[in-house]
């Protein structure tokens, strides 16, 4: 009776274990082609880690992250102009930046994002009310 019983749970967990690849290739599949994201991954594959960065940021935000991580020193502190709080943009620079921190008020760097009407962004970076050449 056990040799039966251990059969069955053999081969429960090979049945549990198909069904769960299948679940994972359907979701995986579904990602790429239903959701079109295969364009996406396609152009990940190819790059550097940086690439890879730079790809999901947007170009010219993570050259302008890049340059405040060598402008900024480590412990200083920066507001930004123009920048939405809730944006994700806002999120990627608080990461990217990290540990230079956000100060609350008043703070030797600010970082200005403007935006035109055409939807050009343009970064800038002023020390003490200068402006500092970044790119």
């Amino acid at each position: 009776m056990s040799h039966k019983r251990i059969l069955w749970k053999g081969l429960a967990l090979k049945l549990i274990f198909a069904v769960w690849l299948v679940l994972w290739l359907v979701f995986i599949l579904r990602d790429l082609f239903v959701k079109s994201n295969f364009h996406d991954y396609a152009q990940l594959l190819p790059r550097t880690l940086e690439g890879r960065r730079a790809y999901v940021t947007g170009e010219k935000f993570y050259e302008f992250l890049t340059a405040c991580n060598k402008i900024i020193p480590e412990n200083g502190r920066y507001i930004w102009v123009g920048m939405e709080e809730v944006s994700l943009d806002k999120r990627r620079a608080d990461y990217y930046l990290y540990p230079r921190l956000e100060a609350k008020g008043e703070a030797e760097f600010t970082l200005i994002c403007r935006k035109s009407n055409t939807g050009e962004v343009d970064y800038k970076i002023e020390k003490n009310g200068e402006n500092v050449r970044w790119n």
